[in-house]
């Protein structure tokens, strides 16, 4: 998490506010933000404010639906 954290502040990543990433991922914040707590989703806090790589998010929404399409399969 903490290599996570330096490429944030470095610039390295498209960053998405928690109320930017819940309307990408179609969910809603308070959902996002548990997902987020409970380390189910890759986000760091900054100032006390979720912050959300764009690169993982696509990352973690081809996992989920690798593991959904998956599940329909078996």
């Amino acid at each position: 998490m903490a290599n996570l954290m330096k490429s944030i502040l470095a610039g390295q990543h498209s960053v998405m506010t928690l109320r930017e990433a819940a309307s990408y991922l179609r969910i809603s914040a308070p959902t996002l933000q548990k997902l987020a707590e409970d380390g189910e989703i890759p986000g760091v806090q900054i100032d006390g404010k979720w912050r959300f790589p764009k690169p993982n998010l696509d990352d973690w929404l081809a996992l989920r639906s690798a593991h959904l399409e998956d599940q329909h399969v078996a």
